[in-house]
């Protein structure tokens, strides 16, 4: 799958926490993600160009702030969706995103993402019975 198509499966399956999602389409999704963020932070440094805290206090630094927080608050969802889907592609129950809830969980969630995918065909070919 391309990589438009992949970001654009990752936002069609914005709250559908069944099925599955292959690895290229995760990382590609993810990365996406990361690419926004970051632009978020970016023109919020940008818009509000003075964080210095102790001269102007902690309002300019949290309106800097502001666009990065919006931006994980509308992509959390279809990220938690799409690591659900990819959990179980990968073939373990997707309860483990639960271990999100503790500090370094998201370690164990990523490694169990970048597993290959238990279903043929996905990650790698059939195999040919040509000899």
């Amino acid at each position: 799958m391309s990589i438009i198509k992949s970001i654009s499966a990752g936002f069609k399956n914005y709250v559908n926490f069944g099925g599955y999602s292959s690895r290229p389409d995760f990382w590609w999704f993810l990365g996406f993600n990361f690419l926004i963020y970051q632009g978020a932070l970016l023109l919020g440094s940008v818009v509000f160009p003075n964080h210095d805290i102790y001269e102007d206090g902690l309002g300019s630094y949290l309106l800097a702030q502001m666009f990065s927080y919006i931006v994980i608050a509308i992509f959390f969802i279809p990220i938690l969706s799409n690591a659900t889907r990819r959990i179980r592609d990968a073939g373990y129950n997707p309860l483990w995103m639960l271990c999100l809830l503790i500090p370094v969980g998201f370690v164990y969630i990523l490694w169990c993402c970048g597993q290959p995918s238990i279903r043929i065909g996905i990650d790698k070919p059939k195999p040919s019975n040509n000899g």
